[in-house]
């Protein structure tokens, strides 16, 4: 009979790797996706730029007429304004705040309900110069979505290089309402502006050199003394050895942010706040590399230590010549997470610098939130342009990597 098991395994693994798969790709194209939108915006959905929505706080929009009257939303959230007494030669003004580059753009959308026949919607600059297009209401009293196309507009008016909001002018008898639910403005294509942008601004040139400069020390240090302490614990005896390494492996379940007060308070003794030391001293020796590098030495026969000693050589060329060379595979291990680890740490970067000067990556993407918006089209290119990195390292080392973590079960010397 013929074994069916093998296809049937493969198809059960490729079910269990879609979950983890999907949960990377997904983040990815979202970050990807924002990045690419036209420069500037600011929020958006399905190849729009939202305007205004029915989310967004009333308190923020004026609904002004000729005469100088203003209309208040009320506490609704939609916006909803009735007004009465108002003739002909003074229509009904609603303007929303709009200072976009519009050769990113097609058409601009309105979701409405009103009794007004038509009006009209455009832009203005800020010399007060407006220019717009008519919509007919065919559908009076029901919820409407209606769009003008950009080139239907005549711009030769106003200054496009001043825009100043989006305007609805209604030219109704004495009494009216009108209900808006979103306006929004939909773009044309994907650009790559938004990553020049972050590559060519000063800021995060420093941001992206600080990062490399101190991730790679980190990484050398940890590399050389975790290996340097790993030979040490697993091949030499020396006094309070044992306790020594039972203090280091207990160092191992204390979270970081415990220690960031008292760390915090012993750099600034030593006044090395907004320095590299700061950055790079405390983190030079991580107690799991010391405990991942003692677990794979102590696997290395001591062999190879006796035959040496006996020629003549002594610990250091046993450790450079001998252990090194061995230990590749988890000296990339060590390597590579200890390189990402700093590459994204956020927590001490952000509390031991205060200056641009000094700030690494991860704390500067943090820059681009604003205390009211969002700059979402910077911050994700700069957060795409911020993952090269780690991805090459991984590309790169993707052999030691998989050594590395195979070593424990074939490790054959």
């Amino acid at each position: 009979m013929k074994d069916r098991s093998g296809p049937i395994v493969k198809w059960l693994l490729f079910i269990l790797i879609l979950p983890p798969l999907f949960s990377v790709l997904l983040p990815f194209y979202m970050i990807i996706r924002i990045a690419i939108m036209p420069e500037g915006l600011t929020a958006s959905e399905n190849g729009a730029m939202v305007i205004w929505t029915e989310h967004d706080p009333i308190s923020q929009y004026q609904w002004r007429s000729k005469n100088g009257m203003i209309h208040q939303a009320g506490d609704t959230s939609l916006i909803n304004v009735t007004w009465q007494g108002i003739d002909t030669e003074n229509p009904v003004t609603l303007s929303y705040p709009f200072h976009q580059n519009l050769d990113n753009f097609t058409s601009l959308e309105i979701i409405y309900k009103s009794n007004a026949p038509s009006f009209t919607m455009g832009f203005s600059d800020r010399q007060g110069k407006t220019t717009s297009s008519t919509i007919k209401n065919d559908q009076q009293g029901d919820w409407v979505t209606s769009r003008i196309a950009l080139k239907s507009i005549d711009f030769s008016r106003i200054n496009l290089q001043n825009l100043n909001s989006v305007v609805i002018t209604i030219d109704q008898p004495a009494g009216g309402t009108i209900q808006i639910k979103k306006i929004k403005c939909l773009y044309k294509s994907i650009t790559l502006a938004n990553f020049k942008n972050v590559m060519l601004s000063a800021s995060f040139g420093r941001y992206l050199l600080n990062s490399v400069f101190v991730s790679l020390l980190i990484m050398l240090g940890n590399i050389i003394l975790s290996t340097m302490a790993g030979f040490a614990f697993a091949w030499r005896s020396f006094p309070l050895r044992k306790t020594l390494y039972i203090s280091m492996i207990a160092m191992i379940m204390i979270p970081m942010q415990v220690l960031m007060i008292p760390t915090f308070i012993l750099i600034q003794e030593l006044e090395w706040l907004n320095t590299y030391k700061a950055l790079i001293i405390p983190f030079l020796i991580y107690p799991i590399n010391i405990f991942l590098m003692r677990q794979y030495i102590s696997k290395i026969p001591t062999a190879f230590a006796e035959v040496a000693l006996v020629d003549g050589a002594s610990y250091f060329t046993i450790f450079f010549r001998i252990i090194l060379p061995i230990c590749k595979p988890a000296i990339a291990i060590v390597g590579i997470n200890t390189f990402v680890n700093s590459w994204n740490s956020f927590l001490y970067p952000f509390i031991l610098t205060n200056t641009a000067e000094m700030r690494t990556l991860p704390v500067g993407l943090a820059l681009y939130i604003g205390l009211f918006d969002v700059d979402w089209a910077n911050l994700m290119s700069a957060s795409s342009l911020s993952a090269i990195p780690v991805i090459l390292v991984f590309l790169f080392f993707q052999k030691q990597i998989i050594a590395g973590m195979l070593s424990g079960t074939t490790h054959n010397l």
